[in-house]
């Protein structure tokens, strides 16, 4: 069985892709996949629907299910297997609203599949789980993966890598608009923007640029303060690119006012917004969004990652 957790991106989404960095945190919310060696199909069972299929057979493109699929067939190429795989999913992770639902899943069923035939491997399993994210996100850059493969608090840049940032257990609101969105779709959005918009969105980029190593700072020195007034200042940046609207809005002010900052988190369009809170008023955050919201809960940093077992 593999297990990883959810994600927040505290800074950088759309833009880490074309090379600002990132910071991201995984939280306590989990995704458990169960792989077992059995008949001579591929046979996968969750939440968003079930396939079965015989050697040689492939999901058709964009299915939900394509990803869980592409591992299952590389492991049985990879480690040579004469049968069957079976996976079963189950996850306290909603899809769709930019919890990280999709690269948890991966990186749990690329665990579970490699602990079938050789020793546990974070870093096997993110590349595994990434290629299969690629199948269906080509411009997947890679930190969601991370932050679900390792957990805690991290950097990340597609040059470097990822790099854990030591900090405080951050307290966070986490609040769902109540829509889900098509990463794919929101990602052709922001490209579109780039490509209309080419001066603006490197203006953009620079500026996200420079609060990566702010936040930074501020959560090695325990700053909230501070970590919360660049993560209000990366979503102006969200605003201008075109993936926060009239109800993403409201919910940022309602969280803004008593935490220390807020901010949609992952692709935008929809999805979940989430405010930096401390033990003393992560109550009063939670209830706030809650009112602006269709639902919100407080979350801790997960700092095991993936856990195979």
């Amino acid at each position: 069985m593999g297990s990883a957790p959810a994600k927040v991106v505290l800074l950088g989404e759309h833009f880490v892709v074309h090379g600002t960095g990132a910071l991201l945190c995984a939280i306590n919310k989990r995704v458990r996949v169960t792989a077992d060696i059995r008949g001579d199909t591929i046979r996968i069972r969750s939440a968003l629907g079930d396939a079965v299929l015989g050697p040689g057979e492939a999901l058709p493109a964009g299915h939900p299910l394509g990803p869980l699929a592409h591992l299952a067939a590389r492991a049985i190429s990879r480690f040579g297997h004469k049968g069957g795989l079976e996976i079963a999913v189950e996850s306290e992770i909603p899809p769709g609203v930019g919890l990280g639902s999709s690269s948890a899943c991966c990186v749990a069923a690329a665990g579970a599949l490699r602990g079938l035939f050789a020793d546990p491997d974070r870093a096997d399993s993110m590349a595994a789980a990434l290629e299969a994210e690629r199948t269906a996100f080509g411009a997947a850059s890679g930190a969601d993966s991370a932050a679900c493969t390792y957990g805690g608090i991290i950097e990340y840049d597609s040059i470097s890598g990822h790099h854990t940032v030591e900090g405080p257990l951050l307290r966070l609101a986490v609040a769902d608009s109540g829509r889900a969105h098509s990463t794919a779709e929101v990602v052709r959005k922001v490209d579109g923007f780039r490509r209309d918009n080419g001066a603006e969105f490197a203006d953009l980029c620079k500026k996200v640029s420079g609060l990566i190593p702010r936040a930074r700072a501020a959560i090695e020195g325990g700053d909230l303060e501070g970590l919360g007034s660049c993560m209000s200042e990366n979503q102006e940046c969200l605003d201008r690119i075109g993936v926060s609207d009239g109800v993403l809005r409201s919910m940022v002010r309602a969280g803004d006012g008593p935490s220390y900052g807020a901010k949609v988190t992952g692709a935008g369009d929809g999805g979940c917004v989430i405010a930096l809170a401390d033990e003393e008023c992560i109550g009063r955050v939670v209830e706030s969004l809650g009112a602006a919201s269709e639902g919100s809960f407080a979350a801790s940093v997960d700092p095991s990652g993936l856990d195979t077992f």
